[in-house]
């Protein structure tokens, strides 16, 4: 019978995480004026079923391919990272925030045939994205 440690898979996806939210975090930046900055709601829930109006950003809406630059994967190491998270034939891995999926066809290649790759992310313009470049990229 095979192990499944699942909290080293875990914590491999959080080292992941961190390391693309720091690689990529002076990607872009935006000044944005007093004005438009929403104001942090102070109310405290009385237990967890309380719904508190939170503020959230919408999904970006813009042209998905500016996230994958010639010099993306060198900057950011992908080969080393995956090779890290010992991504290889036949593995099961989650992206989770998978935007363009750039990181998801790179871990569809490493996973192979035998392989699974679930593309996690919460715009619809995103997954619409992902699955014409699952067409397209084969």
């Amino acid at each position: 019978m095979k192990k499944f440690a699942v909290g080293s898979v875990f914590i491999k996806l959080i080292l992941l995480y961190t390391f693309f939210a720091f690689t990529f975090s002076s990607c872009q930046s935006a000044q944005l004026a007093e004005s438009e900055i929403s104001p942090t709601p102070t109310a405290t829930p009385q237990n967890a079923n309380d719904n508190i109006n939170r503020p959230t950003s919408e999904p970006y809406k813009g042209d998905l391919s500016i996230f994958e630059g010639e010099k993306r994967a060198e900057n950011s190491q992908i080969e080393r990272v995956m090779d890290i998270l010992k991504i290889s034939g036949g593995k099961t891995i989650a992206d989770l925030g998978a935007g363009s999926g750039w990181f998801t066809v790179r871990a569809a290649k490493r996973a192979g045939k035998t392989g699974k790759v679930y593309a996690v992310e919460i715009s619809e313009d995103a997954i619409k994205y992902i699955n014409e470049r699952k067409q397209k990229e084969n």
